[in-house]
């Protein structure tokens, strides 16, 4: 297991260091990432920005990348605080391009800890194969490539994935064991973060307030209305902490500014170029079904492919097993957990859309953990393969982030023909190079894909053949 984790990290730090070694530094102006770094530099100079503000740090608006508006400033500056002690020397001398490449170092540091909490995750929900998951479930969410790709932004989408995880896991805690106060302070905790990273984080803050009165209810003693009051005064108490503790910012950054405590713009700033699109344009489009099914790689098809193969396996899934599953009342709980943190960030993607917001599987990655132990157990009910498919999957995932970098695809994210895959490479090395990456950096990270590969493959196939603990 430890193995198969060490793997995963590899492939990882592979696929998103990639990446982060050949993304321009310096992005355009309508780029979040400006407004990012100005704001990890004003944090770290005790400022917190308005929205019209605008972009005030000096060496981006000489290069002419100044933007009106402060976009970033509408969240919470938690994932900011943390970044500043790293990055605002540097930002402050001067050595913007240090400051960046630090910050990406950063967030692929938090990534490996959410590869961690992931595995933790797949231990829980495991079952009888809790070894297995514990490498399938972080291999099959982290090289998706959004979450490789979203580092280049510098924003706070790695942190919030992390935190909702953590959250995840402590609700099925509370599920299991009841209103212990380790697990009640951890959710107190977990909320306050999640809060101060994103506003996205709502939607498992709700449900971490109904888990709480669910498990109130069930482990409670007293009569239904004793334990329903119960738990709901402790949902209360967790929810007024989360307000006091930064419910002020988005009533004084947000809802004071514009209206909404969801951003601080204004509809017609938030419009640009983009159309109008109604729930139902949203509904009816096949850009929202496709997040379901095509979006784990730059390449719908391949995406399609590891989609469907999860799917068949469910269909291959021995009845006695559904049937026990269905007998075991936790087993329930635990399913309704998952579905009801995907539903959530389903819900709150589809409110980022509506009416000139982005579909993007960016916003799904909250729900990372879901999505993963739903191709986890698909791919991995091919008992005959000894787990090879995921082992395969997670591969294929990581390495179409990789040629991503070099190949120019069609709108529709297809490749254009049959590639020449040495010129992909040696582009690679030559876009590492504009960002004065040595050559030896870049090799390095190919081996990592290489070593990576090899060690997921052993680690799947021993643990497809050890008998896992109960």
């Amino acid at each position: 297991m430890l193995l198969g984790i060490t793997a995963v990290i590899l492939l990882y730090v592979s696929a998103e260091g990639m990446i982060s070694i050949t993304y321009p530094w310096l992005q355009t102006k309508s780029s979040d990432q400006i407004a990012h770094i100005d704001m990890i530099y004003r944090v770290y100079n005790g400022d917190l920005p308005k929205a019209t503000d605008g972009v005030r740090y000096q060496p981006f608006i000489e290069n002419g990348v100044g933007n009106v508006y402060q976009r970033a400033s509408g969240h919470p500056p938690l994932f900011h605080a943390l970044m500043a002690p790293f990055m605002g020397p540097l930002l402050n001398k001067g050595e913007w391009k240090k400051a960046i490449a630090v910050g990406r170092a950063m967030n692929i540091f938090l990534g490996i800890l959410t590869i961690f909490a992931l595995a933790w995750a797949g231990w829980l929900f495991g079952g009888k194969r809790k070894a297995l998951f514990a490498v399938a479930v972080p291999a099959l969410a982290v090289l998706t490539y959004r979450f490789s790709r979203v580092n280049t932004d510098l924003s706070m989408d790695i942190l919030l994935t992390l935190l909702s995880t953590l959250t995840i896991i402590n609700l099925y805690k509370i599920l299991q064991g009841g209103l212990k106060i380790k697990y009640l302070a951890f959710l107190a905790l977990l909320s306050v973060a999640g809060m101060a990273t994103k506003a996205s984080y709502g939607a498992l803050l709700g449900l971490s307030l109904g888990v709480v009165v669910w498990a109130s209810y069930i482990y409670g003693s007293g009569t239904k209305r004793k334990r329903l009051i119960r738990g709901s005064v402790i949902a209360a108490g967790i929810c007024l902490v989360v307000i006091a503790a930064i419910g002020w910012y988005y009533y004084l950054r947000n809802y004071k500014t514009s209206g909404s405590l969801l951003t601080p713009l204004q509809v017609d700033d938030i419009r640009g170029n983009r159309s109008h699109q109604s729930y139902f344009d949203i509904f009816g489009g096949s850009q929202f079904w496709s997040l379901f099914y095509a979006r784990l790689t730059t390449y719908t098809v391949v995406s399609t492919i590891i989609t469907i193969f999860a799917v068949a396996g469910y269909f291959a899934m021995k009845k006695v097993n559904l049937l026990k599953a269905k007998k075991d009342t936790f087993s329930k709980w635990a399913i309704l957990l998952l579905f009801f943190a995907f539903l959530g960030v389903v819900i709150t993607q589809i409110k980022l859309a509506y009416p000139y917001g982005s579909i993007n599987f960016r916003y799904l990655l909250p729900a990372i953990l879901p999505i993963s132990l739903f191709l986890a157990y698909g791919l991995l009910e091919y008992k005959w393969l000894k787990g090879q498919l995921v082992a395969l999957a997670a591969m294929v995932m990581a390495w179409a982030t990789i040629l991503s970098i070099g190949i120019r695809t069609t709108p529709d994210g297809l490749l254009p023909g049959i590639p020449d895959w040495w010129p992909i490479i040696a582009k690679i090395y030559k876009m590492a190079a504009t960002n004065d990456i040595p050559a030896y950096v870049t090799s390095g990270l190919f081996s990592m894909f290489i070593i990576g590969s090899v060690l997921l493959c052993v680690a799947m196939l021993r643990l497809g053949k050890t008998k896992q603990p109960q």
